[in-house]
Formats: C-alpha cells, structure tokens, sequence
C-alpha cells in the first residue's frame, strides 16, 4: 500500500497492486492520518472483492446510474425515477458513498426540505429512491448504507381542483391562437392539459401515451401503469377526441407519441407558467388554500368532478389507476359523504311494506 499526492496537491490517492492488479483511489482528504486509515480500508475491501467475492463501496451517483439502468421498467416509470434522483443529488452529494448515508444524512435532507415548504409527499418520494437504490445496492452486493430511511407521516390536506372558470381561464392562457402568441410547443401543454382533465391520466402517462394505445373505434385510450401492475380502460369525452383526431392527422410518421418527446419536460413547466399568469398561484392563493397548484391537480380535478356528481369510488379508482380502493376512499369519499346512503330509507320502506304480514282485527 502506498499514499502520494494527487497531481493539483490537494488530497492523498491510495494506490497499490493486488494479484496483479493496481488500484487507484483517491481518499478525499489532504489530512495523512485519515488517509492511512481510508488507504487501509481501501485494500481490505478490495481483498473482500477479489477473495470472497464482496463487492465494494459504490457512490450514490453510481447507484443513481445504476438505478436508472434497470431493462425492464417503462418510459414513464423511468421519467420519474430520473426527476426524483435528479432532485436527489441536488440535496446530497453524488460523490458521497451509499454506505456513508447516515440516519444523520436523512434527517438533513428532510430537514432542509421542509423548510423549503416540499410537502410530506414529495420528501417521500425523494426517500423512496434512497431506500430504492440503497436496496439495489444489498441485492448486486455493494456496501450499503444502514440508516432508517423512514418516510414522514402524510396530512391529509384540502384537496384543490380547478373550477371550471380557472380551467377555462388556464386554457386560454396556454391556447396561442387566443393569447396572439406562442408555438406548437403551447399547443402541446394545451392538449396534454385537456387529457388529463378529462381522462385522469398521470402526467408521466399523457407525455409518454404512444398511438398503438389509442383506439378510434372503440373512443377509448388504454393505459398500463407499471408502478402498480394494473391496466385502465378510458373513455374518449369528445374534446378529448377531436384533440387526437387532430394531432393523430399533424403526426409524423416516424413519431410513436401522442406527445412530442422533445418537449416531454417543457410541458408540465408550461402548464404550470399558465396557472401562475391566471392568478392561480398566489402567495395569498395558496396560504388561503394551503395548496400550491401543480399539473397533478389537473388528475384531482378528474377525480373531485366524478366523484362529486355521484360516480363510484370504486369506478373511479379504476381509471385513477389506484392499487386498491382505500387509497381512491382515503383522497376522495368526503366530497360525496351521502354517496349511497340517500335511498336507504326508501329502499327499507319498501322492504317493510313487501314484507309485512297484515294485522287481523276481529270483527
């Protein structure tokens, strides 16, 4: 084993040979004691490798790029593991070791993120990637990180859909033909909003929803979603039908997508520019209503519509595309408390006079 140091003079580099093979590594540090010691962990390590088959210490920017490597996960699923690991690395440094995410570490980032107002579901998602890579890292046998990555506890907050004056107004404000300005790439936050609007899709569906799933026949859209194995059936409203007759007659021939690829991101960033010049994201807005709107809210707009106008829970978390039920009764069954109870008393009236055995008087 051996220490030098690096050519700009900064930090020690661990450099030995083993069976033959040499291995460089620098140990971050310009301190010579800490560097020993980081040199000798650095050759056992690699004597576990080579040994006993161990492999050794990966960062989390590897683990991110492993992570995002996976061979069988969709192109939706894929564009928000990527958003979600890129939002990561901006709170924890990509160079730092998977094993060296301390409970410290964790806590940090939930921490810094509440105080930048992210909701509890947001940090979530950003701790389920950490856990998920981290459990990545257990199964290809790396070192690994062991703190407890506990989620926070979810408030159930006040559920914010667009009226119809707001939706109109948000519309409009995306439609280049009304504002006298702007592109084809308005146009497709335009129809990208009307679809989830009027479909529920996820915005990760709508930007990767690809022609095959599109069925002129039978006016229906089929999507899968991988994130929970489960497939929803939906139906064609007619504005959505004329948006896909008219993209589906504009399309390039090579083009698979509904969406245009190039402007998958520039999409949700658009639609939420137009909530924000509608007035909809006001500092007052939001600490009236403790929502901040994002495109997601499009999907609970679906929902809120259906579900207040006497659709089924249960009908509605098949096109939500819910894992079970709960989740769809847990968001949504306080709009509609009376859903199924108003013709109980009707319904055992009836039942009564069916049923009922006439009294005899003696005469």
């Amino acid at each position: 084993m051996a220490l030098r140091k690096s050519k700009s003079g900064g930090n020690w580099v661990s450099q030995f040979s083993y069976n033959g093979k040499v291995y460089v590594k620098s140990t971050r540090t310009g301190n010579k004691k800490l560097a020993q010691r980081l040199d000798v962990q650095f050759y056992e390590d690699v004597i576990k490798s080579e040994e006993f088959g161990e492999s050794g210490p990966i960062t989390l920017q590897q683990g991110v790029d492993s992570y995002l490597e996976r061979p069988t996960v969709s192109s939706s699923r894929l564009y928000q593991d990527a958003s979600e690991t890129r939002k990561l690395l901006t709170y924890i440094s990509g160079d730092l070791y998977l094993h060296e995410i301390t409970d410290v570490t964790v806590n940090k980032l939930k921490k810094k993120m509440q105080k930048e107002n992210y909701s509890a579901q947001y940090i979530n998602h950003l701790l389920t990637a950490i856990r998920n890579i981290n459990k990545m890292a257990v199964e290809e046998g790396f070192k690994h990180s062991l703190a407890q990555i506990k989620t926070l506890p979810i408030k159930r907050l006040r559920i914010r859909y667009l009226s119809f004056e707001e939706e109109s107004a948000m519309l409009r404000n995306l439609n280049p033909e009304i504002r006298k300005r702007g592109s084809f790439k308005d146009w497709n936050a335009h129809d990208s909003a009307i679809l989830m609007l009027d479909t529920g899709m996820r915005m990760s569906e709508v930007v990767f929803l690809k022609w095959p799933s599109v069925d002129f026949k039978t006016k229906t859209i089929r999507v899968f979603r991988p994130k929970v194995s489960n497939e929803s059936i939906l139906y064609f409203t007619d504005r959505v039908e004329a948006i896909l007759l008219k993209r589906y007659a504009r399309r390039d021939s090579e083009r698979s997508h509904v969406i245009d690829q190039k402007l998958k991101r520039a999409v949700p960033q658009r639609i939420e520019f137009a909530m924000k010049r509608c007035g909809m994201n006001t500092e007052e807005m939001i600490q009236e209503t403790g929502v901040k709107l994002s495109t997601h809210n499009l999907r609970k707009t679906f929902a809120c519509r259906l579900v207040m106008n006497g659709v089924s829970i249960e009908v509605v978390s098949r096109m939500l595309g819910h894992s079970s039920i709960k989740m769809t009764q847990d968001s949504y069954a306080f709009l509609a408390p009376n859903m199924g109870t108003e013709n109980a008393a009707s319904v055992i009236n009836q039942l009564n006079i069916l049923n009922s055995t006439p009294l005899l008087i003696a005469v």
